[in-house]
């Protein structure tokens, strides 16, 4: 087994002294830097002892994937331009958390909601399968957002996906939280 934590390429070689094998940084953090910033994190993701091997948050709040105002074509466009930039860093995993993002509003049908986050994995899917990077859905804790808490409520959302690169994640912390 493997072991790995969330934490910026700048805390490689600490985490590595404390045994980690790999790291997961912020997918939306590299999707948001210029050019030059990527390219030295590239230069330190490859000098490190250990690698950045997944990406947590995959879209940042201000980008909404569910309500009234979607957009579907920027959210493509985006979707693209990140799990590029995780596919250049050799990052296999992409880890689609994001519940500011994947919030239902208030009064907003969830089952409009289901529809469109199931239009919003498929250009996930798409673009990772295109990359070679998989996706996986996350649940996390009410506290967090208010879809795909439960482990249960999570797959069968991937299933009805039924995508090859859009799977599952258990975080053990938010199963515990959550009772499920």
């Amino acid at each position: 087994m493997r072991f790995g934590v969330c934490m910026p390429i700048e805390q490689a070689e600490f985490i590595a002294k404390l045994g980690f094998d790999y790291l997961e940084v912020s997918a939306a953090g590299l999707a948001e830097m210029t050019e030059a910033q990527f390219a030295d994190f590239l230069q330190k993701n490859e000098a490190a002892p250990i690698h950045a091997e997944a990406a947590n948050c995959m879209f940042p709040g201000s980008i909404k994937l569910t309500g009234d105002n979607v957009d579907f074509e920027a959210i493509q466009t985006y979707v693209h331009h990140a799990i590029g930039r995780l596919a250049q860093a050799g990052i296999k995993i992409g880890v689609f958390g994001s519940g500011g993002s994947r919030r239902v509003p208030e009064n907003f049908p969830r089952e409009k909601a289901w529809e469109q986050l199931k239009t919003v994995a498929k250009i996930l899917g798409d673009a990772g399968e295109k990359y070679g990077v998989t996706i996986a859905l996350e649940p996390l804790r009410h506290e967090e957002t208010n879809i795909f808490t439960m482990q249960p409520e999570a797959l069968k959302f991937v299933k009805e996906v039924n995508h090859p690169h859009f799977k599952l994640l258990c975080d053990y912390y938010h199963l515990i939280s959550e009772n499920g």
